[in-house]
């Protein structure tokens, strides 16, 4: 849907806009490759290095440190941002599993405060749309996926008590039927009974 990737990679572009110097961003996009227990691989992943900007007036020192921005980070990040924007069918969203397996990531272990931003539209467990192979562990309520053998399987770590969340919820004309209000506390019950910092959600309609 052009309207919803062209809202992501604007949202991606104050992102990276509003990161201070030295803070890690790390970029992930929900598809095949993530497993239940593994950490799949970012599209990208970078300390924002000084870009000139805090120099004084114009020095050699300053223009290297803007083309070492341009080089080493910037021309990577838009490079990465390619992906976003491409329209693939996936048989799963595991927002859930992926959200889990940050636990085993260096940056996340070392960091000391973290921002967590998800861009969903949620219907990955709902009534019809479920996801999850067989729709075996579908469930309506989280009350009732809380008690599922499939759930107390997943190992968030303690890393959430450092994380606040932000949920995109994104909206559509043909998502909208599925997206009730169960489906919304589904997500943020789920991360607030893992020990999330704090839990947001901001509906934004693509249409």
């Amino acid at each position: 849907q052009d309207g919803e990737a062209a809202f992501i990679l604007k949202q991606l572009h104050e992102i990276e806009s509003e990161a201070k110097t030295n803070d890690h961003l790390t970029i992930f996009k929900i598809g095949p490759d993530v497993k239940r227990f593994g950490t799949p691989k970012p599209l990208f992943n970078m300390c924002k290095p000084p870009d000139g900007s805090e120099a004084n007036g114009i020095s050699e020192g300053k223009i290297a440190f803007q083309r070492n921005f341009e080089k080493k980070f910037k021309t990577p990040f838009e490079n990465a941002l390619q992906f976003v924007g491409r329209e693939e069918q996936y048989n799963t969203s595991q927002i859930f599993e992926l959200t889990a397996s940050l636990k085993n990531r260096e940056e996340v272990q070392n960091a000391d405060n973290i921002r967590l931003i998800i861009f969903s539209n949620g219907v990955q467990n709902s009534v019809g749309v479920s996801q999850y192979p067989k729709s075996d562990v579908y469930f309506k309520l989280f009350s009732e996926f809380q008690k599922s053998p499939y759930f107390k399987g997943m190992n968030f770590g303690d890393f959430l008590k450092k994380t606040n969340i932000k949920i995109i919820y994104l909206v559509s004309k043909e998502t909208e039927p599925y997206q009730t209000i169960e489906n919304r506390d589904f997500l943020i019950q789920l991360f607030k009974s893992v020990g999330a910092r704090s839990v947001q959600l901001i509906d934004h309609k693509t249409y």
